[in-house]
């Protein structure tokens, strides 16, 4: 198997063993989940060990037909924006799995979908086609709810459904950018290169809306004032391992996902560069001043 599907893959697979042991054999999950993750850091570094930093485009590509009536494509590639991603999630994943030490009830669902998580997150900063982009981006949603959901803290139900209700919105958003430039390539194809030229023909105008439904979608995610509500609650309320992947990967995921945006809309992001940076302004002053009035 390509070594980039290896990577992809081979947690969910972990996964799926866990769940086949019975939860009696909890230190043995534990092993499992471990190794399985140790094991993706591994083919990681091989990854960093053989990309040629002089090579600006895509290495390691796969690509295979995944639904060609509607020409998306199983399509994988790293380059110098998302190998360092790529080893971040690696990287914390196995540490996350590491700290993990003090989850005893439920184990099993724990461990599985922890791995679950490593799968959605790889597969976003490896994914070189949007439809399978935007697959990935939802399958984070989905273990990320039940861990804060079932082994949060005191107030977790609550903190599990806002962060639920901020990204499905924010991937309404996503969804809407992405099937607008669908459509204005003819809705061929939805890889990366071919979407790319379809933003390339959108007029100034266009190109600007569009940005926007990008800048709401990723900017849940990064997350953006004033979309921010979900994060303080989700954090205070996730379990520390989790909460080790929530900020050193999760929200980064939104700022990877709008840097590649940039790159296929870069005249919106340009007319957008003054409204953000007041905004980045604003965001660092009111969030000192309220640092400055908590007393927690």
């Amino acid at each position: 198997m390509p070594i980039l599907s290896l990577i992809l893959w081979l947690p969910l697979l972990g996964a799926l063993l866990v769940t086949c042991l019975p939860e009696s054999k909890s230190p043995w999950i534990r092993r499992l989940a471990i190794a399985d993750s140790g094991a993706v850091l591994a083919l990681s570094l091989g990854l960093l060990h053989g990309f040629a930093g002089a090579d600006s485009g895509m290495q390691f590509s796969e690509s295979l037909p995944w639904n060609p009536q509607l020409g998306s494509t199983y399509a994988l590639g790293v380059d110098g924006l998302s190998l360092p991603m790529l080893l971040l999630a690696a990287l914390l994943s196995f540490v996350a799995l590491l700290a993990s030490a003090g989850v005893q009830q439920g184990s099993k669902g724990y461990y599985a979908w922890m791995l679950m998580l490593e799968t959605g997150m790889a597969g976003v900063f490896l994914a070189q086609d949007w439809a399978l982009f935007y697959l990935f981006w939802e399958l984070t949603l989905i273990p990320l709810f039940f861990l804060i959901d079932r082994w949060g803290g005191a107030r977790r139900q609550r903190a599990s459904l806002t962060f639920v209700l901020y990204t499905m919105g924010g991937s309404v958003f996503l969804l809407i950018s992405l099937l607008l430039l669908y459509r204005q390539g003819g809705g061929h194809a939805s890889t990366m290169p071919a979407m790319a030229q379809a933003a390339a023909n959108l007029s100034p105008e266009q190109q600007r809306w569009v940005f926007l439904c990008f800048l709401l979608g990723f900017g849940v995610k990064i997350p953006l004032f004033p979309l921010h509500g979900w994060l303080p609650l989700a954090h205070v309320e996730a379990p520390s391992p989790v909460s080790i992947l929530l900020s050193g990967v999760l929200l980064k995921m939104g700022a990877y996902g709008l840097l590649r945006v940039c790159a296929i809309l870069p005249a919106a992001a340009l007319a957008a560069q003054p409204w953000l940076a007041g905004l980045a302004f604003f965001s660092i002053i009111y969030g000192g001043l309220l640092a400055w009035r908590q007393s927690d």
